[in-house]
């Protein structure tokens, strides 16, 4: 039974491993994507620029310009406290661990012992291969 499970995790955090590189491949290939298309649509604006014209219909396409209004802050300090929204406070796991560690944090947190699970497959060539991390 033991056996099928740890056969069962070495498949999954494989599996793991494919999908993260190819998520990382697929974010970059999306990201040169997306930058692509915004430079082939500022092109397409110079373009009409260019021709001094503000609405062409060619090839299927009809393009044209619309209006909208963007607020374009100048001066942060003159504005109204209501124009802010206060961000909620983050504590950092690493952060307190340290500050306790050093003594700053005496009250509100502390450093737990655990014990975790920590799985490898023997006779792995590569430490990366054997070396499956640490599991609470």
């Amino acid at each position: 039974m033991l056996k099928n499970h740890l056969e069962n995790f070495y498949t999954l955090k494989l599996e793991i491993g494919v999908i993260t590189a190819n998520k990382k491949e697929l974010d970059e290939a999306l990201e040169a994507k997306k930058k692509a298309l915004e430079n082939t649509k500022n092109e397409i604006d110079q373009i009409l620029k260019s021709q001094k014209k503000t609405a062409i219909a060619e090839h299927g396409f009809v393009l044209s310009y619309r209006k909208s209004a963007k607020v374009v802050i100048t001066d942060e300090n003159a504005l109204p406290s209501e124009a802010f929204e206060m961000v909620k406070k983050i504590c950092t796991l690493t952060k307190m661990k340290e500050l306790i560690k050093n003594g700053i944090v005496q009250g509100g947190a502390v450093i737990a012992e655990q014990k975790n699970l920590q799985i490898k497959k023997m006779g792995a060539l590569d430490e990366e291969d054997e070396d499956f991390g640490n599991f609470e």
